[in-house]
């Protein structure tokens, strides 16, 4: 598959974001599974087919390492045709966006320097 589209500009993320892979599902009428590229405490680039449209509100659950199973919400921030798109978390409880920091900082301190190249705040 094509890469990526480029990232905003690292200076502007506030979480750190981790390279994946990771599995999911896209929770709806029928679940569909997603392939993770990336997440961080404020979001995820998700590969897959079908693609929403942009705007809209979906449920994502993600299986996040050292703590499982985590169903999100998420508005579809942008959709890149053949490759996959962008979800911003929304109403992600404080306790959980801090849990999922914790573990973006874990994984990413198990991964080394060539994560951090890849990895910034969101």
């Amino acid at each position: 598959m094509d890469a990526p589209p480029p990232a905003a500009d690292i200076s502007d993320r506030r979480y750190r974001r981790v390279p994946g892979p990771f599995d999911g599902w896209w929770l709806g009428a029928l679940p569909v599974a997603v392939h993770v590229r990336d997440f961080s405490a404020g979001g995820c680039l998700i590969q897959c087919y079908p693609e929403p449209t942009p705007g809209c509100r979906l449920s994502l659950e993600l299986d996040v390492p050292f703590l499982g199973a985590v169903t999100l919400t998420g508005d579809v921030l942008y959709v890149r045709p053949g490759y996959g798109f962008a979800v911003e978390f929304v109403d992600v409880p404080p306790a959980l966006r801090v849990t999922l920091e914790d573990v973006a900082t874990r994984l990413l301190r198990e991964m080394g320097p060539a994560a951090s190249v890849q990895s910034t705040t969101n």
